[in-house]
C-alpha cells in the first residue's frame, strides 16, 4: 500500500535553465499577452496578434520554448501556468525592474529598549523599522518596490503594515513567503539585532530568505491577541505597526532560557493579556485580567 502522504516533486526544468528560457523579448511579450487575456485561454492566432509578432514561424518557435513551464496548452488554446503568473507578478511588483527608497519617518510606536520614537524606512528592497537613538532593529522584511506605485507617502506605513501582516503570516506558520520552503526560527538575546528581552530570526534553508522580528510580533497572530484588539475596535491588519509593536515589545520578558519561557503581555485600556511561550513558540500559559 502506498503512503498517501508521500509527495513526488521533481524539477521539470533545471533551475539554471529557467531564466535562459525568459531571456528573449518575444517570450516576455507572449507571457504579458496571456496575462492581458485575463485568465482566458486564447487561440494561436489570437495570441500572436496580442503579442504583436508578425512572423508566424518565429512566434511558434518562442511559444514552444515557453510551453510546459510558463505556458500551458489545452485543446489548441493557450494560458499561463502558475509559474507564468508568478513571472508577471514579479514584473508588476517591480522585483526585477524597479528600485525605490524612502527616508526614515516616525510610525507612532516606541522603542522597547530606550523609549524613543521608532522610525520606518525603505532601503535595499526591504522595509525596516528601527530606533534612531539606540539603533535597535525591530523589523526587517523584504518588500517589493512596486507596492509603492500610485500610493502617497502618508499611506506607506499602512500599506507596509498590511503587506507585512500578510507575508509574516506565512513565516510564523513555517512557510517561506519567497519560495514556499520550510522556515525555521531561532530565539535571540542581546544580539546585534536585538537588545530587547528576546528577538526572533526566521530563515529558509532553501532560498536563504531571512526575516528579523520579535516574539511579541509572532504572537500578534494568536487568536487571543486578535480577539483582544477586536474587542477594542482595532483591526491589527490596519494598525499593526502603530498600535501593536511597542505595546507587546515593551512587555516582553524572559522567565528562563533552559528551557525557554518567554512572557509577552499586551494591554489595552484596563484589559491585559499575558501569553507565555516555549522554545517552539507554543503558548504554554495564558492569563487574562
Amino acid at each position: 500500500m502506498v503512503d498517501s502522504t508521500e509527495q513526488d516533486v521533481t524539477d521539470r526544468v533545471p533551475p539554471e535553465d529557467v531564466f535562459s528560457i525568459l531571456g528573449n523579448e518575444t517570450r516576455i511579450d507572449i507571457i504579458q499577452a496571456l496575462w492581458q487575456a485575463e485568465n482566458d485561454h486564447v487561440s494561436f492566432s489570437e495570441l500572436r496578434n496580442r503579442a504583436a509578432v508578425a512572423d508566424s514561424g518565429r512566434f511558434n518557435y518562442h511559444l514552444g520554448k515557453l510551453i510546459g513551464t510558463f505556458v500551458q496548452r489545452e485543446e489548441c488554446r493557450y494560458g499561463l501556468t502558475y509559474a507564468g503568473r508568478r513571472i508577471v507578478g514579479a514584473i508588476l511588483d517591480g522585483t526585477y525592474t524597479k528600485r525605490a527608497e524612502i527616508d526614515p519617518f516616525e510610525i507612532g510606536s516606541l522603542c522597547s529598549a530606550c523609549g524613543s520614537s521608532l522610525e520606518a524606512s525603505y532601503e535595499s528592497d526591504q522595509f525596516v523599522v528601527r530606533c534612531p537613538n539606540c539603533a535597535e532593529t525591530v523589523l526587517r522584511f523584504a518588500f517589493p518596490p512596486g507596492v509603492l506605485d500610485g500610493r502617497p507617502r502618508e499611506e506607506f506605513a499602512e500599506t507596509a503594515s498590511r503587506w507585512i501582516r500578510a507575508q509574516l503570516s506565512f513565516t510564523v506558520n513555517g512557510v517561506c513567503p519567497n519560495c514556499a520552503g520550510v522556515i525555521t526560527h531561532s530565539i535571540t538575546r542581546e544580539s546585534e539585532q536585538h537588545s530587547r528581552a528576546a528577538g526572533l530570526e526566521y530563515d529558509c534553508k532553501r532560498c536563504q530568505h531571512h526575516a528579523t522580528t520579535t516574539v511579541g510580533m509572532h504572537l500578534s497572530y494568536h487568536p487571543a491577541v486578535i480577539a483582544l484588539y477586536d474587542e477594542h475596535g482595532i483591526d491589527l491588519n490596519e494598525a499593526f505597526l502603530q498600535s501593536y509593536v511597542d505595546n507587546a515589545d515593551q512587555c516582553t520578558s524572559v522567565r528562563s532560557e533552559n528551557p525557554w519561557r518567554i512572557s509577552v503581555s499586551v494591554s489595552l485600556a484596563d484589559d491585559e493579556l499575558e501569553l507565555v511561550v516555549d522554545e517552539e513558540l507554543n503558548v504554554v500559559e495564558r492569563h487574562r485580567e
